[in-house]
């Protein structure tokens, strides 16, 4: 059990923007989203960038990132983390997507780039993950093909990492809450073919500085239960005088995602008021924990058209 400290650090209250291509050369949809996010204390925007904008869209991308940093004192720390919208483990997609950077700001020290990768069965891709199968009950072909598609997915964002950390930024993840507690199991990886397996938590917590865990469920108090094994993990670490993330928990306010799982959904729930309040039971109830940072917001678009 870790020895509780309240983090003296800023909190941190990111929001996911989508819909990138709406604000790009439109001073007015940008003065929306200024004046909002400073209403509700926005640090960081997590700014969705496809690959080719970087070379048709360069200037209008500069424009954007500058006008979101100068939202004056209050958010000065301002984060803006360029963000692949990729659902399902595709190194080379992402790889050329990192590799397609090329703007001057990406040397600013608040730049950063956020992963969203994840390596779950989904109805396009099946039959390599084993959905809902504890790690203990796999059969031998079923175990090499979840080990293959975790190790590349681990080695994905490890290289991202590398990448990312070497050009000067900070380098996050969006990550499935249930890493830790598949069925009831964490997830492992043999590290190598003779060695015991090891946590894919774990392992990716050294390599992120922001761990963002998508905890989505609109009780609050289950929410703030996902992000707790996270949190405790990196803090005990960081006690111990490791290098580990900021953990942030997060929640959903889209339409069309489910009753219980999205504020946008659940009937009750549907104002930015209920979210708002719901953020900082869930930010109080993780607070003794150091790693612990803050909440993100899972949409930008959503958010603008939710209820007061």
């Amino acid at each position: 059990m870790i020895d509780p400290v309240l983090s003296q650090s800023q909190p941190v209250r990111g929001m996911w923007m989508w819909n990138t291509a709406s604000l790009l050369n439109s001073p007015e949809q940008i003065g929306v989203f200024r004046t909002e996010s400073e209403r509700i204390n926005i640090t960081d925007v997590y700014v969705y960038i496809a690959p080719n904008w970087w070379l048709t869209r360069g200037s209008e991308i500069g424009d954007l990132t500058s006008a979101l940093h100068a939202c004056g004192l209050s958010t000065a720390t301002r984060t803006i983390s360029m963000y692949p919208r990729l659902r399902r483990v595709s190194s080379r997609a992402y790889m050329i997507w990192l590799r397609s950077m090329r703007m001057p700001i990406r040397t600013r020290s608040s730049m950063a780039t956020k992963a969203d990768i994840e390596p779950q069965d989904t109805q396009q891709h099946s039959g390599r993950f084993h959905n809902g199968i504890a790690e203990s009950r796999l059969d031998a072909d079923q175990r090499l093909s979840r080990d293959t598609l975790l190790r590349k997915w681990v080695d994905t964002l490890s290289w991202a990492s590398r990448s990312v950390r070497t050009n000067g930024m900070q380098f996050g993840a969006a990550l499935p809450f249930w890493l830790h507690d598949y069925e009831g199991e964490a997830l492992t990886v043999p590290s190598t073919p003779s060695a015991d397996r090891v946590s894919v938590m774990n392992l990716l917590m050294p390599i992120l500085d922001e761990y963002v865990v998508m905890s989505y469920d609109t009780d609050s108090a289950i929410a703030a239960s996902r992000v707790v094994q996270q949190a405790a993990y990196a803090s005990q670490r960081l006690q111990e005088g490791q290098s580990m993330p900021r953990v942030l928990g997060a929640v959903e306010v889209g339409t069309g995602v489910g009753s219980g799982v999205s504020y946008g959904d659940t009937p009750g729930k549907g104002s930015k008021a209920v979210v708002l309040r719901d953020i900082e039971v869930i930010a109080q109830s993780l607070r003794l924990y150091p790693a612990f940072r803050g909440v993100a917001i899972h949409h930008w678009q959503a958010w603008y058209e939710l209820a007061s």
